[in-house]
């Protein structure tokens, strides 16, 4: 399997990584190694999954704000 097997599953055919797993004859966890292997910046945005991103800090005009506590 490679890194553009990977994507093509997730971006052009749109299967979750459980979805992905079944096709190709793998578990979970073992395709949990290979995205690890192949992908190891987690660049591939798998259907289904959240990605956060970190909070951002509060600004006002452009002045960093406390976190008001307790509200």
């Amino acid at each position: 399997m490679t890194y553009r097997d990977l994507k093509r599953l997730a971006h052009d055919v749109g299967l979750t990584r459980a979805e992905a797993a079944s096709l190709r004859g793998l578990t979970e966890r073992e395709l949990s190694a290979e995205i690890k292997r192949l992908d190891p910046g987690g660049t591939i945005a798998w259907p289904g999954e959240l990605i956060e991103e970190p909070p951002r800090p509060r600004q006002i005009a452009g002045f960093a704000v406390p976190a008001t506590r307790g509200a």
